[in-house]
């Protein structure tokens, strides 16, 4: 929790100084567009829910599957493919759907990936894993090109 108030001071602190001065690097009052806004709580939200799988990911596949390290390193493929995949699709589909409709169905897909991720155990067999890392790189991956613009 001190962490947390220690950062909502820095942002304050942070918020008035590019208030004053009169060429600010990033205008806060940027923020107060509702575009720009949701782009923001957009990408954040995607950011957290990749990189706290990020986080657990080789201890996972290590301490509680009991993979070498280049094994869970391999079984994480999957999730760097849709990575890699999952932009090039949401551009296409942007031109389709439009924007936000890309970035809402990105963090649906996130979301479906982290509930996936969130039921596993010891004995969960892999591909139910692996279903469900994809599942988080590739929303991570629809919502992200389109947060700019939705």
């Amino acid at each position: 929790m001190g962490g947390f108030a220690f950062a909502a001071v820095l942002l304050t602190c942070w918020v008035r100084y590019e208030l004053r001065r009169p060429q600010p690097m990033l205008d806060p009052r940027l923020f107060a567009l509702p575009v720009v806004r949701a782009g923001a709580l957009g990408l954040a939200l995607a950011f957290v829910g990749m990189f706290g799988l990020f986080y657990v990911n080789g201890q996972y596949l290590q301490y509680a599957q009991g993979h070498s390290p280049l094994g869970a390193g391999i079984r994480l493929l999957p999730m760097a493919a849709a990575l890699l995949l999952a932009p090039r699709c949401a551009m296409a589909l942007e031109r389709r759907l439009g924007g936000r409709a890309t970035v809402g169905t990105g963090l649906l897909v996130l979301a479906a990936g982290l509930a996936t991720v969130s039921t596993v155990s010891a004995r969960t067999p892999y591909v139910l894993y692996a279903t469900g890392v994809t599942l988080t790189a590739a929303g991570c991956g629809l919502a992200t090109p389109c947060s700019r613009t939705a």
